[in-house]
């Protein structure tokens, strides 16, 4: 074995040794070298699942601000837009003030258009909250008035729970996704409302999201009560035409679905569309057609139920007369029979005065006659 001396040191006095280049050197070395590999591979993959650790902790850090911020500006735009409703309402001037008024008192029209009178978007949003608590207001029409995604989306939650309107027209406004996903949840809830009117709104923000459609597709699948949807050139993507196509398969109700000027969505779909509205076409004209024939009988069960009802009431009437007329006839012989008493009484009377009288003659004509005798 070799072995060369290092340099003299205080600290060092030891000799290294060589290992001669045999084939059990070669693999020590070799594992040696492995072993450094794998405690360097080792390292740099913790180092890089610290860095990714970090990193994902920092952008979920600013994530998180972010949604907090965000969360903070919206409250603040909420406590701004209720503000400035609140001064709105307060005023309560020319024909908003009279609107306010009349859907406060429940004693609105039975259909409400905005149509030439000028709103601002926080008098639309108070004129959409004041509608959900309305008990009189049968349709309610808000188109063309510049109405915001947000702020139709807040008029689609406060008419969640009304219990009375019937008609819903916001045609010709910048209405997009978030609208749409509110206004899903008004479908799908809202057993009341049976025609909503959104043409012209731009409800899938240009096909970047169709979520809000497809959301109403599946409202739709659920929903049994609204009989007209008018989704006339609303910028429909071909998976929201494919997601209407596919709830129209489950839905018997709706009659109506205008999907006019979407030049995205699918031939295939809009004709399977077409032919669920002719089916529930005819479903709808046979309940109807039902209906007409069950009031009919109705009516005709009242008719006679009246001709009835006259009849005993005609034989009433006539009992009342004849028992009437017997009371009033007894009352007469009654009568009659004391005149007859009085008279028989009245006659006794005068016979009694004629016999009493006759009498006094008699008398008289003997002591006339007594003295002839002599």
């Amino acid at each position: 074995m070799d072995y060369i001396d290092q340099p003299q040191s205080p600290f060092n006095t030891s000799k290294v040794f060589i290992l001669p280049h045999t084939k059990r050197y070669e693999e020590l070395q070799a594992k040696r070298l492995e072993e450094e590999n794998q405690r360097k591979q080792q390292a740099e993959e913790v180092e890089r699942r610290r860095k990714e650790y970090e990193k994902r902790e920092m952008e979920a850090k600013r994530e998180k601000d972010a949604q907090k911020k965000k969360a903070e500006e919206k409250k603040r735009q909420d406590e701004l837009r209720k503000q400035e409703e609140n001064a709105q309402v307060s005023k309560l001037e020319g024909k908003f003030g009279v609107m306010i008024t009349t859907l406060k008192n429940n004693a609105t029209v039975l259909d409400f258009s905005v149509s030439g009178v000028n709103l601002n978007p926080a008098q639309i949003r108070a004129l959409a909250k004041n509608v959900g608590e309305n008990a009189s207001l049968k349709t309610l029409s808000l188109c063309r008035k510049q109405i915001t995604d947000d702020d139709g989306a807040d008029i689609a939650s406060s008419l969640m729970n009304n219990k009375v309107l019937l008609k819903l027209e916001l045609d010709d406004n910048n209405l997009g996704p978030k609208a749409a996903t509110k206004l899903a949840d008004l479908i799908e809830n809202n057993r009341f409302v049976r025609v909503i009117g959104l043409e012209s709104n731009n409800l899938t923000d240009s096909g970047k999201n169709s979520s809000g459609v497809e959301a109403m597709a599946a409202a739709l699948a659920k929903n049994q009560d609204l009989l007209c949807l008018n989704l006339n050139n609303t910028n429909l993507t071909a998976e929201a035409g494919q997601a209407l196509a596919k709830a129209m398969r489950t839905n018997y109700t709706l009659i109506q679905l205008d999907v006019e000027s979407n030049k995205h969505m699918d031939y295939q779909d809009v004709l399977e569309i077409q032919e669920a509205l002719l089916r529930n076409k005819m479903i709808y004209d046979e309940e109807r057609l039902q209906e007409w024939r069950e009031r009919k009988v109705m009516h005709k069960e009242e008719e006679d139920m009246d001709v009835r009802v006259l009849k005993e009431e005609e034989h009433k009437e006539i009992e009342k007369f004849e028992a009437r007329f017997q009371v009033k006839l007894e009352k007469e012989e009654m009568e009659l029979d004391n005149d007859f008493e009085k008279e028989e009484m009245r006659k006794q009377k005068m016979m009694q005065k004629l016999a009493k009288e006759a009498d006094l003659m008699k008398g008289k004509k003997k002591k006339k006659k007594a003295p002839a005798k002599k």
